[in-house]
C-alpha cells in the first residue's frame, strides 16, 4: 500500500510541475497541500470588460494524500509576492489595490479523510476603476498549514486583472442567425408607442441582396439593401411601407447603428455612430399608433436577428450591444452608451450583449427573459471595442 501511496503523490508531483506556471521551487514530502486551482496552472489571465465591477474567485486548498486528522489552511492575499511573479514570468504587473478585493475568509479546513479543503471566495470589487491596458497582479497563498508540508509550485495562485476594451468578443452571423423563442411568448414588447432599436455592426462584405439585421419581416424589420434605388450599402426601415433613411455602411468597418421611432408622430430618428444622418416626419403608419414585436404582434412572422424572409437574407458579418427600448432615447445617450449599458437603465426592455463567448445561447441582459439561440452552433471571434480609449 505504501508504494501505491508513493506512486500516487509522485504523480501528483508530475502534474503540478510540468505546466505552464510560474517558476517556483518544489517541495519532496510525503504528503504535501497546495492550491487546488493551481495544480495545471498558478497564474489565471482575467481579461475584464469596462463595464465590468465585481468578479468572484473560488478557491481551496487540496492534499495529495487523505489524513486521518483535520488539517487547517490558513490563506493569504499577498501583494509582496507581486515583484517575484514579475521577475520568474518577465512581466510588468502592478499590485492590485488592497480596496478591490477581499476574502470570504482566511481560514480553510480539510476534515479527515478528505482531500479538498472548505471554499473561500475572493472578491473583485469597483474594478471599473482600474485604468485600461495595464496588468494588474493579486497573488493569494497557502500561508500556513497544520501539520503538512506546503507543495510550494503550487502554494500561490495569482490573479493577472487587465481591463481591457468594452467588448472582447463577439458573434459571427454570416449564414447564421438568433431565434428568440422567449420573445413570441411575452408581452414585454408589445403596444409600443415609442421605441429605439440599436446595435453595433461590422458587414464584412455587402452582397447586392436584402441583410437583416433585425425585426419582423413584413411588419417592423431593420435590414440593409433591397430591391432598387436603395442602395446594397443603405439602411432600410421595411414595414407597412419603408422607409430608406439615408445612412450607409461601410464593410469591414465597425459601425454603431440607432434608430428611434415615435410611432403616432410618424417620426424617426437614425442615427450612425451617435451622429443624426436622418429623420422623417412621414414613417411607416401603424394600426392603433402602436407597434408589437412579440405576442400581441399579429404579423405571422417572428422576430429574429440576422434573419427576415428566409435564410439567405443573413447578415454577413458580426454584430454586439443589440438593444430595444421602450422610449426614444436622446442623441447624447445613444453616443454615449455605443459600447455598453447597465441593464437596469430605464426603458430598457431588451438587451442583447452577444458576449457568451462559446456556444449558441445569447442572453438577454435586460431581466425580462429574451433570450435567444442560435441556428447553428456560433464562431465566436476575439474583438477589442473600441480600439483605443
Amino acid at each position: 500500500m505504501k508504494h501505491i501511496y508513493m506512486t500516487l503523490i509522485a504523480c501528483t508531483l508530475l502534474v503540478l510541475t510540468g505546466c505552464n506556471r510560474v517558476n517556483e521551487e518544489d517541495s519532496n514530502f510525503e504528503n504535501v497541500v497546495y492550491v487546488e486551482n493551481a495544480k495545471n496552472t498558478n497564474t489565471e489571465q482575467l481579461t475584464l470588460e469596462t463595464t465590468t465591477q465585481a468578479l468572484e474567485k473560488v478557491i481551496q486548498a487540496a492534499l495529495a494524500l487523505p489524513t486521518d486528522h483535520d488539517v487547517y489552511i490558513r490563506f493569504k492575499a499577498d501583494t509582496t509576492l507581486v515583484d517575484f511573479y514579475n521577475k520568474t514570468s518577465a512581466a510588468t504587473t502592478e499590485p492590485l489595490p488592497g480596496d478591490l478585493f477581499e476574502l470570504s475568509a482566511t481560514d480553510a479546513v480539510i476534515t479527515a479523510g478528505n482531500v479538498l479543503s472548505s471554499e473561500i471566495t475572493v472578491r473583485f470589487k469597483d474594478l471599473n476603476t482600474l485604468p485600461r491596458n495595464r496588468m494588474f497582479l493579486l497573488p493569494v497563498t497557502i500561508e500556513a498549514a497544520d501539520g503538512v508540508a506546503i507543495l510550494n509550485g503550487a502554494r500561490t495562485i495569482y490573479y493577472v486583472l487587465r481591463k481591457g476594451a468594452a467588448i472582447n468578443v463577439v458573434p459571427d452571423l454570416t449564414a447564421n442567425y438568433i431565434d428568440l423563442p422567449s420573445l413570441q411568448n411575452s408581452t414585454v414588447l408589445d403596444n409600443l408607442t415609442q421605441f429605439t432599436m440599436e446595435g453595433l455592426l461590422r458587414p464584412a462584405e455587402l452582397p447586392d441582396r436584402p441583410k437583416t439585421f433585425m425585426g419582423i419581416e413584413g411588419y417592423c424589420l431593420l435590414r440593409i439593401g433591397d430591391v432598387s434605388p436603395l442602395l446594397p450599402n443603405q439602411l432600410q426601415l421595411a414595414g407597412p411601407s419603408n422607409y430608406n433613411t439615408g445612412l450607409y455602411m461601410t464593410a469591414k468597418k465597425w459601425h454603431h447603428v440607432a434608430v428611434t421611432f415615435d410611432v403616432p408622430a410618424r417620426t424617426i430618428i437614425v442615427y450612425l455612430d451617435g451622429e443624426e444622418v436622418s429623420r422623417t416626419t412621414s414613417a411607416p403608419s401603424y394600426t392603433g399608433n402602436v407597434v408589437s414585436l412579440g405576442q400581441g404582434c399579429t404579423n405571422s412572422n417572428d422576430f429574429y436577428i440576422g434573419r427576415s424572409y428566409d435564410n439567405a437574407r443573413y447578415f454577413p458579418g458580426y454584430m454586439s450591444e443589440l438593444r430595444i427600448w421602450n422610449i426614444i432615447r436622446t442623441q447624447e445617450e445613444i453616443k454615449a452608451n455605443m459600447y455598453g449599458v447597465l441593464p437596469d437603465t430605464p426603458g430598457l426592455m431588451a438587451y442583447w450583449k452577444m458576449n457568451e463567448g462559446s456556444g449558441r445561447n445569447i442572453r438577454d441582459h435586460s431581466g425580462h427573459g429574451l433570450d435567444g439561440v442560435a441556428n447553428e452552433n456560433l464562431v465566436w471571434i476575439p474583438v477589442e471595442l473600441p480600439a483605443t480609449d
